[in-house]
């Protein structure tokens, strides 16, 4: 039986992905970098098979098992929750991409819940891969601080729950390799420069050497738009610090090494940077149709443009607010967003799309500042 509330919490939940800034856009110093930070929180109920191997009244036991606390849980802010088999294709897209949902929830049906918190921070996921997986976010700007409240945040959860756990290895989960503290950190980065310096590879093999993992945001490297998670855990449950910090400094680093080869690149080859910026800029101006993958591809670049102030503004005061101005448009621009609008058929999608950067890019008062051009008007 169907909780009284899901219909409810349903619309409220879609309502709630649909507005609002998701906390993981950037913020801070090196926002256009370092675009968020984030956890994922597992735990499994003990005597209950995980959701790969159960049935739906397996599904529903461990639900109405898990979600009286987590309503009542204040860290959590989640004030009911949705079925996964009453949403929507589109709905599914909206959640997943603002990171709501993961690839496996949105491919689940009866007997698995989302409920999301009203700041969009937190999201619940109850029988996706593990019984209970919650996803944190924050805009990076503090990694310190939100790495305590994600901690604070399981630490609530052990406290109201008895979760299975071996007094060895940890909390158990449907993944061997993933037994520990159950809690895995990701960096969200943002890495146009070590992609236009082809050092990508060579950079995820480093991570993979340090045992962490640097993989496209949103699966693929076609259409990430040059994102990439920084990812390490779970750890043992008295060496979460540990990894926290030794994550926090390879994030770090990476940091200030796209911040170096962007610059690098820019005096070194200043016409391959300024030839990707341009066509991004013109493509993003004239376009009568857009696909989402060309959106992320060309976005990027207008991002790495307005950092390296070659492209300004008279609509906003400073190179940050426009960073965060294309960021939102990921998301307002995004399939399931313009689906939610009104607009399902593809074709229409794209001419809306395009539509929209435009007038965009036109309340922004865009200038794309050339130096090389500048320097053949005047000879």
């Amino acid at each position: 039986m169907k909780p009284a509330s899901s219909k409810t919490a349903l619309r409220k939940l879609i309502k709630q992905a649909a507005s609002g800034t998701p906390p993981w856009v950037g913020s801070g110093v090196h926002s256009d970098i370092l675009l968020g930070f984030a956890a994922r929180i597992i735990r499994n109920i003990k005597e209950a098979p995980f959701p790969g191997w159960s049935t739906a009244e397996d599904r529903q036991k461990v639900f109405n098992t898990l979600s009286p606390a987590l309503l009542s849980n204040k860290k959590l802010g989640v004030d009911g929750f949705a079925e996964m088999s009453d949403l929507t294709l589109d709905e599914r897209r909206l959640l997943l991409e603002r990171k709501l949902i993961s690839p496996c929830m949105a491919a689940r049906q009866d007997g698995c819940f989302v409920g999301c918190s009203k700041k969009g921070d937190i999201s619940v996921l109850i029988n996706e891969e593990e019984h209970l997986v919650v996803r944190c976010f924050e805009d990076g700007s503090d990694p310190h601080s939100s790495f305590r409240r994600f901690r604070s945040i399981a630490k609530s959860l052990d406290d109201a729950i008895p979760f299975a756990r071996d007094p060895r290895r940890g909390v158990l989960g449907s993944v061997p390799a993933e037994v520990g503290d159950g809690m895995q950190l990701y960096f969200l980065l943002h890495l146009p420069g070590i992609v236009l310096a082809g050092m990508m590879e060579q950079v995820a093999r480093g991570a993979e050497k340090l045992a962490m993992s640097l993989t496209p945001l949103h699966g693929n490297e076609e259409n990430s738009g040059n994102c990439y998670l920084l990812g390490a855990g779970p750890a043992r449950a008295d060496k979460t610090e540990v990894m926290f910090e030794h994550l926090d400094d390879i994030a770090q680093e990476l940091i200030a090494r796209e911040w170096q080869i962007r610059h690098k690149l820019f005096y070194s080859k200043p016409d391959e940077v300024l030839d990707v910026i341009g066509r991004s800029y013109g493509l993003l101006h004239y376009a009568h149709r857009l696909t989402y993958s060309e959106l992320q591809h060309n976005i990027s670049f207008l991002r790495l443009g307005a950092a390296l102030e070659l492209i300004k503004t008279y609509g906003m005061p400073s190179s940050y607010h426009l960073c965060e101005l294309f960021a939102n448009a990921l998301l307002e621009f995004a399939p399931g967003m313009i689906a939610h609008s009104g607009i399902t058929d593809e074709d229409e999608q794209e001419r809306a799309r395009a539509q929209a950067v435009l007038h965009m890019l036109s309340c922004a008062d865009l200038e794309f500042l050339s130096p090389l051009l500048d320097a053949s008007y005047s000879s």
